[in-house]
């Protein structure tokens, strides 16, 4: 994982992890947050790269690189979609909050609201478009 200059650039710093980072980060705060293939949310600071983060949030069966799709943060949520199934894991707990191991994801989740009620949308390889509430993982 690095970081560059927008304006000219010149690195500003890199940090190696144990695993593949495949999909953009998502930055709340001070803080830079990437999926890796295995499984493991990493929290780097925007300043200096060092980790400020580390928590589980898929276990690779054998310890098979888990392909991830993208993840998006909100509220302390990490909603992520991944070769495993869709997560919603809690930042500040260090745990899943729920999860569907929904088979043959295969693109980056979206966040919409019906109402007052959030959804996590997602795709599948079939072609279906699905949608589950983000609160509680419950398909809709």
């Amino acid at each position: 994982m690095f970081a560059l200059n927008v304006n000219d650039g010149s690195q500003i710093w890199k940090q190696s992890v144990p695993a593949a980072i495949d999909v953009p980060p998502a930055i709340v705060g001070n803080v830079v947050y990437a999926i890796a293939a295995n499984g493991i949310l990493y929290g780097f600071s925007r300043q200096d790269g060092s980790i400020v983060y580390q928590g589980t949030v898929i276990n690779p069966p054998s310890g098979i690189p888990v392909t991830c799709y993208a993840n998006i943060i909100l509220d302390g949520i990490v909603y992520l979609t991944s070769s495993e199934g869709i997560f919603a894991y809690d930042i500040q707990s260090k745990s899943v909050k729920w999860s569907d191991p929904a088979q043959y994801v295969k693109m980056a989740p979206m966040l919409g609201e019906a109402g007052e009620q959030l959804y996590i949308f997602y795709g599948l390889n079939s072609g279906e478009f699905k949608a589950m509430k983000a609160d509680t993982g419950e398909k809709a």
